[in-house]
């Protein structure tokens, strides 16, 4: 069938749901909430997101845990997400501007001042490139972390995003555009490229043994990555590798007709860079072929992800229409069990996604972050998802910081230890009871771009960002209405 474009708009309330808690231990056997107001919900859930930011964020250095509750190291492709966090919330008055432009330059400052080199440890990276786990105090190297591509990439993200929120003449804000674009720039892309197998980039390193065999191959999230490698100002990639990358891409493309798109199991890969880059009309050499665009070529892998979820070919419970969203994400343990009379096999984090697409496994686990965070791309159908898991599961699934990463209505077994965490909910299953932040902050942009574009339009005036468009033969759309020259862009149309 033909995918509607349409945006029905149910935010803007200014309602919220109030008095709720996270449940702990085995809790009621009921887990339904009253009915709620779409709206009022959508309301609660950016605005519980975006507390779990402000609350857990290190004020001294702007990282955050990669996971809570507990104490935890920092992902630096988080806090890429937390820049984010830190406009939404001045947007939505929830923090004043002074505070988030406050915790906006602590958090650029701290990464410049951060060392960088070859030593194992005492470093914070090398080659401007973070490492990506940091020690959640210092900001140095985290046990033995490795130097992620990717995660330096996300960083990179949101380093742009303040730059362009942030686009006053105050003082700060100059400063904050000036340490944003000295960041980005330090990175040594190059450098990756030469080290990495067929001319593409190297999914991580580290100082004990060099570079990783693994490249970035195959259609993933990692579409922002080579955008600002191909696209840098002072250290770019050989030009054509964004299309070296896609030329590992024929496997990826699935189903027929309107529902043809390039795939990739976790619903993830197809809302990080998605979360950033308005891809809505705007093509490269590959999608002109195609007709398509990748905002829509993610609408169609997100309704793709709903189908597979009312097909329910295993038969897992609980799967529905509007109960649907398999990506990467905690599960509840790596064991074997018996299910419906055969034998499954359960898993702990894993990247979930249907099991009849590239690297899907599915164990019954859904995110309802997952559903939640498509609604920049599929409102019509995330939606009511997010309403039916908060009115059926809300008591087993909803709390202080909004919706728990995952759960699995069919794993129901008191003897396995549950090793991914969690805990059983009676007649109900398995939840998880930690918050991954990066779920969280794909979340709470996903929510800004549905509600009023907070981040696309932010960086649609990213001139960086359109040079790594330019880069890699993107046209059409708003880029057009900006025109470029040699070394610098500028806008032809009011912005």
């Amino acid at each position: 069938m033909k995918i509607d474009r349409r945006f029905f708009m149910v935010a803007g309330s200014t309602g919220a749901v109030a008095g709720l808690t996270m449940p702990q231990g085995e809790t009621k056997a009921s887990t339904k909430m009253p009915a709620v107001d779409p709206a009022a919900l959508l309301h609660d859930v950016e605005r519980r997101t975006f507390n779990f930011f402000w609350q857990t964020v290190n004020k001294a250095n702007g990282l955050i845990p990669d996971r809570w509750p507990g104490k935890s190291a920092c992902n630096v492709s988080v806090v890429g997400f937390a820049l984010v966090a830190w406009g939404v919330g001045a947007e939505r008055t929830w923090i004043t501007r002074d505070e988030a432009r406050s915790v906006t330059l602590t958090t650029l400052k701290f990464f410049d001042s951060l060392p960088m080199g070859e030593d194992v440890s005492g470093m914070a990276g090398y080659k401007g490139f973070y490492y990506h786990y940091l020690d959640f105090n210092t900001g140095l190297r985290a046990g033995v972390s490795e130097m992620s591509s990717i995660d330096v990439a996300l960083l990179h993200m949101g380093f742009l995003f303040s730059a362009e929120f942030f686009a006053t003449d105050h003082a700060d804000e100059v400063e904050i555009r000036r340490l944003a674009k000295k960041l980005v720039d330090l990175s040594e892309w190059n450098w990756l490229q030469k080290n990495g197998q067929d001319g593409l980039i190297p999914m991580n390193w580290t100082p004990e043994t060099g570079f990783s065999a693994w490249v970035w191959r195959g259609y993933s999230e990692a579409k922002c990555m080579y955008l600002l490698a191909e696209g840098s100002e002072t250290h770019p990639v050989e030009p054509g590798t964004w299309e070296k990358w896609q030329a590992t891409w024929p496997n990826n493309w699935t189903l027929e007709g309107d529902m043809r798109h390039i795939g990739c199991a976790p619903l993830f890969t197809h809302q990080y860079t998605e979360m950033w880059v308005d891809f809505r009309g705007i093509q490269d050499d590959l999608m002109r072929r195609e007709a398509l665009d990748y905002f829509e070529n993610s609408r169609r892998a997100t309704y793709a992800n709903q189908d597979y979820c009312i097909r329910n070919p295993k038969g897992w419970k609980g799967y529905a229409a509007h109960v649907w969203g398999l990506t990467a994400c905690n599960g509840p343990a790596e064991a074997k069990a018996t299910y419906n009379g055969k034998d499954v096999q359960f898993w702990r984090y894993a990247m979930r996604g249907p099991d009849t697409s590239i690297g899907g496994i599915d164990d019954g686990t859904i995110a309802p972050t997952a559903a939640v965070t498509s609604i920049g791309l599929t409102p019509e159908i995330s939606i009511p998802c997010m309403v039916k898991m908060y009115e059926a599961y809300g008591g087993a699934i909803y709390g202080e910081f909004g919706f728990v990463q995952s759960f699995n209505r069919s794993f129901t077994y008191p003897f396995i230890p549950l090793t991914g965490g969690g805990r059983l909910h009676k007649r109900f299953g398995w939840v998880d009871d930690a918050i991954f932040s990066l779920e969280h902050g794909s979340m709470i942009g996903m929510i800004a771009n549905y509600r009023a574009e907070t981040v696309w339009k932010a960086m649609r005036t990213s001139a960086h960002l359109r040079r790594c468009l330019r880069a890699v033969k993107f046209s059409g759309g708003w880029l057009s209405l900006y025109r470029s020259s040699r070394n610098t862009e500028h806008q032809s149309a009011q912005k």
